[in-house]
């Protein structure tokens, strides 16, 4: 089982989430697809994946929950013809 965090408002990077988050011995960041540096714009899988190994986060947990807020944008975008 895994435990983890949400990407906090109170933080201005993922990187410090991650920091945060090895801190507390937690093992994933949940990310906020409504924060800016969460929007699929700014989503850098690298970078992401080098955030991930630096602190011990599981990228499986992260790309997980990346892939499905950004398909669930996506699927809202189409809906109310966004896109």
């Amino acid at each position: 089982m895994f435990f983890g965090m949400p990407t906090l408002i109170e933080l201005n990077t993922v990187e410090d989430c991650a920091a945060l988050c090895k801190e507390l011995g937690l093992q994933f960041v949940e990310l906020n697809m409504n924060l800016p540096q969460c929007q699929l714009n700014r989503i850098d899988v690298p970078y992401f994946k080098e955030i991930a190994e630096k602190y011990g986060i599981s990228t499986r947990s992260i790309w997980t929950k990346t892939w499905m807020s950004a398909t669930l944008t996506r699927i809202l975008q189409m809906d109310t013809g966004a896109l």
